[in-house]
């Protein structure tokens, strides 16, 4: 895992664009059946390599109740200029301790300009249901991500350094 996003690193950092990011943050999770005390940290790339294309990668390290760690790869194409706000389509990748990988489709929208406040807002068909996930990343580089199937719920709060 951490062989491919160190290469995912070095792909996104070979193109020439103003909308790349990495970062640390702090990561919550929460249950709506049942309390479990779950948080730790996360490291986090984002990207768009180009006007059309999107990458991202998340790491979360998650202790308390149990310790468990969970990763996430997306690739996404715009249909238009991310730059001022595109549809994009893609596959996300999910991975943990607990459950065997799985890639499934995710839609959405994104707004990539490397100026004011960027965003994505998806929805990842997972085979159960619908996963919601949504990201901001403000100016002075504090960002803000929520995903949620309905039944679990990860906050992350950090701050991502753009290149």
């Amino acid at each position: 895992m951490k062989k491919l996003i160190t290469l995912m690193l070095i792909m996104a950092s070979s193109f020439i664009y103003s909308s790349n990011r990495v970062g640390i943050g702090y990561s919550d999770v929460e249950f709506d059946d049942f309390s479990v005390d779950l948080d730790g940290w996360a490291l986090s790339y984002d990207g768009a390599v180009n006007d059309n294309v999107l990458i991202g990668g998340d790491y979360t390290s998650l202790s308390g109740d149990a310790d468990v760690d969970l990763s996430m790869l997306s690739f996404g194409y715009g249909f238009g200029s991310l730059s001022e706000g595109a549809f994009t389509v893609g596959m996300a990748r999910f991975d943990s301790d607990l459950a065997s990988a799985e890639t499934d489709l995710e839609v959405g929208y994104s707004r990539r300009g490397g100026d004011g406040v960027d965003f994505s807002i998806s929805v990842i068909n997972t085979e159960e249901d619908a996963t919601f996930r949504i990201r901001v990343f403000t100016p002075t580089g504090i960002n803000l991500g929520y995903l949620s199937d309905g039944d679990v719920g990860i906050l992350n709060v950090g701050y991502m350094w753009q290149f």
